[in-house]
């Protein structure tokens, strides 16, 4: 597996999709194949799972939105990412498994260990090459969102307590995850993209 995978992670807000559109720019210019995705999402399959889980009709309970993650995961990483990397194609993907642990583990209070077992099922031990973590307060995170044009989902409406949970928790992870690198999210999206580069580069992602 030649390929290279990276998730961008964060609370709502951060600006990930903003920053892996910036990356895949970059790429580009230096002519590396690449493949941009989501999660949940990424196939027509979990797409499907996407739509019933940010459907706040659906009202899910915590462990059923965690078992559809996984679900909507597993079909991810062996339809799509799996067959890309193989190729030496890079992984660009906003959220991965990290994202979960967090909102389910630290937000929803769901049993963290049970979390990383699920995860690992769905992803049959796929794990990102590097996770950045764009990281900005809750209040500013949802402000951010709040000026969105595009619909909100349902985990938008949650409490602004949640949303401080689960900054404290991609924190709480970064600080002793070697695979993450902790990026500060509240700067203009020039200076992220930068500071995003610079982590690459130091992981030795890229060359030059």
């Amino acid at each position: 597996m030649n390929g290279r995978f990276i998730s961008f992670e964060g609370p709502d807000g951060a600006g990930k999709t903003t920053q892996l559109s910036l990356l895949s720019r970059y790429l580009d210019d230096r002519d590396i194949l690449h493949h941009c995705t989501r999660e949940p999402g990424g196939t027509p399959g979990a797409e499907a799972i996407r739509n019933l889980i940010f459907d706040s009709r659906h009202n899910l309970v915590p462990r059923a939105e965690l078992l559809l993650f996984a679900a909507a995961r597993a079909q991810h990483v062996e339809e799509r990412i799996m067959p890309l990397l193989e190729k030496g194609i890079w992984v660009l993907c906003d959220r991965f498994t990290l994202s979960t642990l967090v909102y389910q583990g630290y937000g929803r209070g769901l049993d963290r260990e049970l979390i990383g077992q699920l995860n690992a099922i769905a992803t049959c031990g796929l794990a990102p090459h590097m996770q950045l973590v764009l990281d900005v307060e809750a209040e500013a995170g949802q402000n951010r969102v709040q000026q969105r044009l595009e619909n909100n989902n349902s985990f938008d409406a949650l409490s602004e307590d949640f949303h401080r949970r689960v900054v404290a928790g991609f924190r709480e992870v970064a600080s002793h995850d070697a695979h993450c690198r902790l990026i500060d999210g509240s700067r203009n999206p020039e200076q992220v993209h930068g500071s995003i580069v610079a982590a690459l580069h130091e992981g030795g992602l890229l060359d030059g």
